[in-house]
């Protein structure tokens, strides 16, 4: 399972039928199955800009205990994203929802609390 989902995020692929509101299942797994990638890769590119202003103004301060920490904090936030988001394509494209309807919300109230990590993160930050 990992191997498969670490192979899909080492080659993005980005399509028009990515796009269509009208698919078949196998469509909407498989369009799924590449915003999934999109949105892990979004997670990191995040996580590392964040990771960035923080540390350079940090560094501006002479905090340097606080760059190790935030450094810490961004790898386990990075791990923690992408495992949460390769057990979703798991139980949402291999498994076809794994838990039926009540599945498919609870992986949306996941992706909406990462969302607002994300968020809390910016507003709360210090700079």
């Amino acid at each position: 399972m990992l191997r498969d989902f670490l192979r899909l995020l080492l080659r993005p692929r980005v399509d028009r039928k990515m796009f269509k509101c009208e698919q078949s299942q196998s469509d909407w797994s498989e369009a799924y199955e590449r915003w999934n990638v999109i949105y892990v890769w979004s997670l990191v590119l995040t996580s590392l800009v964040l990771w960035l202003g923080r540390a350079l103004w940090e560094l501006s301060r002479l905090k340097l205990g606080t760059v190790f920490e935030d450094i810490l904090f961004t790898v386990v936030d990075i791990l923690l994203c992408t495992v949460l988001n390769g057990l979703s394509w798991y139980c949402v494209v291999k498994r076809l929802g794994f838990c039926g309807r009540a599945g498919y919300l609870v992986w949306a109230l996941i992706y909406v609390f990462l969302s607002i990590g994300r968020l809390q993160t910016i507003t709360w930050s210090q700079w």
